[in-house]
C-alpha cells in the first residue's frame, strides 16, 4: 500500500502541502483505484486503536494520545470532513465502534447513527419494511397487526 505523508499543521490551516506530501488530486488519481475499500477500512480500524488505546503496529514507536472513543471519532470526522483526507465513505458504528463502508450498514437521521450491516437488528431505528424509508424507533414502529416495522404513511394505507 502507497504510503501518504500529511503535514496537519498546513491542511489545518489550509495551506498546500509540500512536495512529495499528500495531494488531494494526486491521491484522486492516484490511489482512487489502488486502495480498496477493505484496505481503508483496514487502515482506518488502526488508526481508531491506536488513537483509543494507543496499540501501534509492530516496528512502530510513538507517544500514544490514548483518547476516549468519543475523541477519537472526533479525529477521524475531522480528517474526512475538513481536510479530506479520508474518504467520506466511511463511517463508524454506533454498536461495535468499528469502521466500514457506508454502503454496508445504514445511517438514521431519527437518531443521528450509523449502524452497520452486523449491528442493524441492534439498532434503535428502522426502516419501513414496507416502503424502505426510515420509519423511526423500533417501539413507536413496530405494527402488532401487520407484524412488521411501518412508517406512518404505510401504517395509514394498510
Amino acid at each position: 500500500m502507497p504510503y501518504i505523508k500529511v503535514d496537519l499543521g498546513r491542511a489545518i490551516k489550509g495551506k498546500p502541502q509540500p512536495e512529495g506530501y499528500f495531494d488531494e488530486e494526486v491521491h484522486k488519481e492516484a490511489y482512487s483505484d489502488e486502495i480498496k475499500s477493505s484496505v481503508w477500512e483496514e487502515k482506518l480500524n488502526e488508526l481508531l486503536e491506536y488513537l483509543t488505546t494507543g496499540n501501534l503496529p509492530e516496528g512502530v514507536h510513538c507517544k500514544s494520545p490514548k483518547m476516549s472513543p468519543k475523541m477519537a471519532k472526533s479525529v477521524i470526522w475531522f480528517l474526512q470532513e475538513v481536510t479530506k483526507i479520508i474518504p467520506d465513505e466511511y463511517e463508524i458504528c454506533e454498536d461495535c465502534g468499528e469502521i466500514h463502508n457506508s454502503d454496508y450498514g445504514r445511517y438514521f437521521e431519527t437518531n443521528g447513527k450509523f449502524y452497520c450491516g452486523d449491528c442493524l437488528e441492534y439498532a434503535p431505528v428502522v426502516h419501513c419494511e414496507e416502503c424502505g424509508n426510515e420509519a423511526g424507533y423500533k417501539k413507536d414502529t413496530y405494527s402488532k397487526k401487520h407484524k412488521m416495522y411501518l412508517c406512518k404513511d404505510c401504517k395509514k394505507k394498510k
